[in-house]
């Protein structure tokens, strides 16, 4: 899968038994500017749209095809980035522009719905600009690269998707990008 921003357009590659992919099956996104993406345990792609927005598409031979989206992070700016609990019930966008991360239920026909009305299921503050996320091996902990506070914020994961800041680590080198969990 890619995503490409300026096209609105949602790739999709079938990789051969030689490991070489093959002719992408353009699809276009429900929502503008998609950006992060992730699969949930049952293969359903949900995509981050910068614009400020998240989707939710079932993955076949012939492209992508909408479940739910575009869903509003309700004036959440940027939601650049995407990432899904172990278990495939919750998934969250960082919000490069507004320094927050929203939080979406997924059921298992893989749909999204916004945990809280106001967008906002983590605040990081002014200028934080959170961008890549992980999720630990457990399930049990998220974890978001804060370029503008050059360090990395650990929150828990409630049983109902809420997140709860548990530690800060500072001192990454500014323009610091990536990151994973195991």
């Amino acid at each position: 899968m890619v995503t490409e921003k300026a096209t609105r357009t949602i790739d999709s590659y079938v990789v051969g038994a030689d490991g070489i992919p093959g002719t992408p099956t353009v699809s276009t996104s429900a929502g503008a500017t998609p950006f992060g993406f992730a699969f949930d345990p049952s293969g359903h792609l949900l995509v981050s749209e910068a614009a400020g927005s998240a989707s939710s598409y079932n993955v076949r031979a012939d492209g992508v095809h909408l479940i739910t989206g575009p869903v509003s992070t309700n004036g959440q700016a940027a939601p650049c980035w995407l990432v899904t609990t172990t278990d495939g019930r919750y998934a969250y966008t960082a919000n490069a522009g507004s320094g927050t991360l929203s939080g979406f239920s997924v059921a298992a026909d893989g749909s999204l719905a916004l945990l809280n009305p106001s967008g906002i299921s983590a605040a990081l503050g002014a200028g934080s600009h959170p961008l890549d996320e992980a999720v630990s091996g457990n399930g049990n902990f998220l974890y978001d690269l804060a370029d503008g506070q050059h360090g990395i914020t650990g929150f828990s994961i409630g049983a109902d998707g809420s997140l709860t800041q548990v530690g800060f680590n500072g001192g990454l080198p500014a323009g610091t990008v990536g990151l994973i969990a195991s």
